[in-house]
């Protein structure tokens, strides 16, 4: 609820001290951007556990096929990634759900 009220209340001073002008940003507009912003960041951390969770030997065995890395992580790793990360983001998913009835 802290980070709500803060970009709620925040981003219309922000913007005075940047511009030097009054703009009121809307309750929803500024209520999905703090919703995004927190799922954002718990997401963030579910995908970097999910990526670790990956074994060095599928990235080895991209390179030893002549893969670049870029193609192997999308076509190779990330397919187990999300394997790994669905239940997280669920949970999280539910998470949010809950919190929207913070905003309103």
């Amino acid at each position: 609820i802290i980070v709500v009220l803060l970009v709620y209340f925040g981003s219309t001073e922000l913007v005075e001290m940047l511009t030097g002008e009054y703009i009121e940003f809307g309750a929803f507009g500024c209520g999905v951007f703090a919703l995004s912003l927190i799922f954002a960041a718990y997401a963030s951390q579910t995908l970097r556990g999910a990526i670790q969770a990956i074994p060095k030997g599928q990235w080895e065995s991209g390179a030893a096929l002549g893969l670049s890395k870029s193609y192997t992580f999308i076509h190779i790793v990330m397919p187990q990634v999300w394997r790994h990360a669905l239940p997280g983001l669920s949970n999280q998913w539910l998470v949010l759900l809950k919190d929207t009835a913070l905003v309103s």
